[in-house]
């Protein structure tokens, strides 16, 4: 499992990098199913998300979609407000 700090580091880092506008893309499994029960990992055991909309919202991202693209998996679109160097 990533520790908190990591989490925030990576995505300060992730945020530094990109342009105004510029696109942030993830997918979270959300649930265990019977086909992502192999590639499963701690954050779906513990349930904790790896990178949250809450935790990008807070760290500056603006959320522009969540989408449950199967059973158990979302993908969140996220970007970097225009303005912001």
């Amino acid at each position: 499992m990533i520790p908190f700090g990591s989490k925030i580091k990576t995505l300060s880092e992730i945020y530094r990098v990109l342009k105004p506008e510029g696109r942030y893309i993830t997918a979270e499994f959300t649930k265990f199913t019977p086909k992502n029960l192999l590639i499963t990992h701690n954050s779906l055991i513990h349930k904790i998300s790896l990178f949250s909309p809450d935790l990008l919202e807070k760290n500056g991202f603006r959320i522009l979609e969540r989408m449950e693209i199967a059973r158990g998996v979302m993908v969140i679109s996220a970007e970097k407000p225009m303005g912001v160097v």
